[in-house]
């Protein structure tokens, strides 16, 4: 573990959207008040997990701990910080079922991607890609 100042964000970590304004400036109060307890955590140095507290914590001067996901989970891949962040956050976040469909589509996407990475399941990609073009309304 380390406690970082300057944070590079993950793609992996706008999966799920934004919270809206009522919900960060509540999470901003706490995090002013309380600081941060729970640890960000990283992949290859880029936040996976965590972006909210992250943001707040330094918007707050205020410390933070990042851990990495390969410290946790020796040899741990980018479909395994995929899985890491989806696993956190699918059930913890007050969102509506548009922003969980598109949340999905961009997890497929990203899985996809890496996937191709890995040299695995090709024809998962092209699934991904057109389950993603229909959520976004850019496919048929």
């Amino acid at each position: 573990m380390s406690k970082q100042k300057e944070l590079k964000f993950h793609k992996i970590a706008e999966v799920f959207p934004p919270m809206d304004a009522e919900e960060q400036a509540a999470f901003d109060a706490d995090v002013e008040k309380n600081g941060v307890y729970e640890p960000l955590m990283a992949f290859n140095g880029e936040i996976i997990e965590g972006r909210h507290r992250g943001r707040a914590a330094k918007k707050f001067d205020k410390e933070v701990v990042v851990q990495e996901l390969t410290e946790i989970t020796p040899g741990a891949t980018e479909l395994d910080a995929l899985a890491y962040a989806v696993s956190k956050n699918f059930n913890r976040r007050h969102i509506n079922k548009s922003q969980m469909a598109a949340a999905v589509a961009k997890t497929r996407l990203l899985e996809a991607e890496y996937r191709r990475k890995l040299g695995v399941a090709e024809e998962t990609t092209e699934e991904a890609e057109g389950q993603a073009e229909h959520v976004n309304g850019t496919g048929n």
